[in-house]
């Protein structure tokens, strides 16, 4: 991957996140990405890849956000079976096809995989926060 399609779509992908709804979701990806190189090198090897597909897509001018959830999304596969949720502001959990703007997760089938926030909307409401607290950060007090 060469460094100006690495800078278009550091670029783009900056100027996406900051006019979405969502927090800056590359970093849990960045903790994803450890993960999987200490638990499964051949996923974390897989997630590379996918890692170079993405530049690539966002600096042809792909949608870099719908790019970088479609890899989040990967990354939980890659950590293992499992499901992707909404969780609305009233804290009820569908099943998600396409993205949309809600807390998107990853919820692993194994209990010893953690679960991967792919998108955390800025504006969270307290069901979506203490679903993300028990969920994700797996803490099960309310502090």
């Amino acid at each position: 991957m060469d460094d100006t399609a690495r800078a278009t779509a550091e670029q783009r992908t900056a100027e996406a996140i900051a006019s979405s709804p969502f927090e800056d979701f590359r970093e849990g990806y960045r903790e994803r990405l450890r993960w999987l190189k200490e638990t499964r090198p051949q996923g974390f090897t897989e997630a590379l890849a996918s890692y170079g597909q993405l530049v690539e897509n966002i600096a042809r001018g792909d949608d870099p956000l719908h790019e970088w959830l479609t890899y989040g999304k990967r990354l939980g596969e890659l950590s293992g079976a499992g499901k992707m949720y909404a969780i609305d502001r009233t804290g009820a959990a569908q099943p998600v096809a396409q993205f949309e703007e809600s807390l998107l997760l990853h919820l692993p089938d194994e209990i010893n995989v953690p679960a991967l926030p792919l998108a955390v909307p800025r504006d969270l409401s307290e069901a979506q926060r203490a679903s993300l607290d028990l969920l994700v950060r797996r803490k099960l007090a309310l502090e």
